[in-house]
């Protein structure tokens, strides 16, 4: 569907058998400003719509290329065929988060007021701007800065959902720390519950508990607790990462491997965990941690456990979104955002960070780096 307002005056015109002309002489226009119009070279005056449209036999959402379908349906059209376009590339590059960031803007000037439209746009815009940060591209990082900075506000002022609300103080708090602005980071950290139960499958089991719906409430505290655990898995990572970069290497490794005892603990014997719920790349800190430690052996064999890990996940990767077998979370659907997941970039650029400096001669790990190297792009 094309939404210029040019193509759109001339594609009607031209049902309805109309000269650039006769269209001029009924709206007392000239037939260059028609022309105008129709190359893009310029627009009706607002107070020339209302007459164009009945001219024309059309609305003023036809006009403005708003086709038979409410704005939710095409946000959700929009939304969806750039999410594909996202799982079709491995956005490694600041082109494809140009890419995705410019559609969405394209987008708002249609929908300006869709609060779904407006918390996928911030989501784009903070990532492109943190993107635009790291290259040294300071005007177009602060572009868009100040632009989610503007979607986030209006989806905190308009916005009816909880969720929405509070996912444009999570960006803040992200674009204000990326910026460097660490006190008003800090004052949107305040909107924020101290507790995590506050969530809507906690209280929607609750009404299920009530209305004696067993399905229900079971449905609703799997999908509860599948948020919480990933919730709990990321605070484990994080506070893993906290202690190493202090140089607590002891107290980060036993985090990082409580981590992988709680995944144990909820998936037992299932060979997949689904992305929602593994923290990629984690073999890799633990890794490290062991080589501070001065325990070599123990870290290559870290290594080859992400090497398998990544290599199983890769192969159920979007192929299973259920887990019958695991009575936690039997009734949730884990979704994907892409349709293939990428490892060897990655792990060829993780096996080179300086961490492994130390044992880069090691014949355990040249071979793994062999196996990886040999891997399919």
């Amino acid at each position: 569907m094309d939404y210029s307002i040019g193509k759109i005056i001339r594609k009607i015109r031209k049902e309805k058998n109309l000269t650039q002309e006769e269209l001029a002489e009924q709206l007392y226009v000239t037939s260059q400003a028609v022309s105008k119009w129709e190359n893009e070279t310029g627009l009706p005056d607002i107070t020339q719509i209302v007459p164009l449209c009945r001219v024309l036999g059309i609305s003023a959402d036809e006009l403005f290329g708003i086709f038979g379908t409410n704005a939710d349906e095409e946000v959700e059209k929009f939304i969806k065929e750039s999410e594909d376009y996202i799982g079709s590339t491995e956005l490694y590059d600041e082109e494809e988060y140009d890419i995705v960031y410019k559609r969405c803007l394209e987008q708002l000037k249609l929908y300006p007021n869709n609060i779904k439209l407006l918390v996928y746009t911030l989501g784009s815009a903070c990532s492109y701007a943190f993107k635009c940060r790291k290259n040294g591209k300071t005007e177009e990082a602060q572009e868009a800065f100040n632009e989610a900075k503007r979607e986030a506000k209006l989806i905190i002022q308009y916005g009816k959902s909880i969720h929405d609300i509070m996912t444009a103080h999570m960006w803040l708090v992200k674009l204000y720390c990326r910026f460097g602005m660490l006190e008003e980071a800090k004052k949107e950290a305040e909107y924020f519950p101290k507790s995590s139960d506050y969530t809507e499958g906690s209280q929607l089991a609750w009404i299920y508990c009530y209305e004696n719906n067993n399905d229900g409430e079971i449905k609703a505290r799997c999908n509860n607790f599948s948020n919480i655990l990933t919730s709990l898995e990321h605070e484990l990572i994080m506070l893993g990462n906290a202690y190493k970069r202090k140089g607590m290497y002891k107290e980060a490794l036993i985090t990082y491997e409580a981590f992988i005892k709680t995944v144990k603990a909820v998936y037992g014997e299932e060979e997949y965990t689904p992305p929602l719920h593994t923290w990629q790349w984690i073999y890799m800190h633990i890794a490290h941690c062991y080589l501070e430690l001065g325990n070599t052996e123990k870290a290559i064999d870290s290594l080859y456990d992400e090497y398998d890990g990544l290599i199983i996940e890769a192969k159920h990767y979007n192929t299973k979104n259920k887990l019958d077998n695991i009575p936690a979370l039997k009734e949730c659907e884990f979704k994907f955002c892409s349709t293939q997941m990428h490892i060897k970039e990655p792990l060829i650029s993780s096996l080179n960070k300086k961490w492994f400096d130390p044992i880069r001669n090691h014949p355990r790990f040249i071979a793994l780096l062999e196996k990886v190297n040999a891997l399919e792009g």
